[in-house]
């Protein structure tokens, strides 16, 4: 069976891409409550663009929406019903 996924290095973003291991920002609910500089941990998610690609190349989106993406061993780890 062909892979679903392929690897490309290109610098421009489309829908749909998936980002393996992505590093994201985890913040704290009270993040900026005090106004002082804080740091900010970062952890790892595998997640898929869902902003619309034409958005993206023109430009039109200030912030790509990104949603976390599970295998099904997971998904059914954490839903076992």
């Amino acid at each position: 069976m062909k892979p679903f996924w392929i690897r490309v290095s290109v610098q421009s973003l489309a829908q749909g891409d998936f980002l393996k291991e992505c590093l994201i920002p985890v913040f704290n609910p009270e993040f900026g409550s005090d106004g002082d500089s804080e740091e900010v941990p970062v952890g790892t998610a595998d997640l898929i663009i869902v902003t619309q690609t034409c958005d993206l190349v023109n430009e039109k989106v200030s912030l790509v929406a990104l949603c976390p993406i599970y295998t099904l061993n997971e998904f059914e780890e954490a839903n076992p019903k």
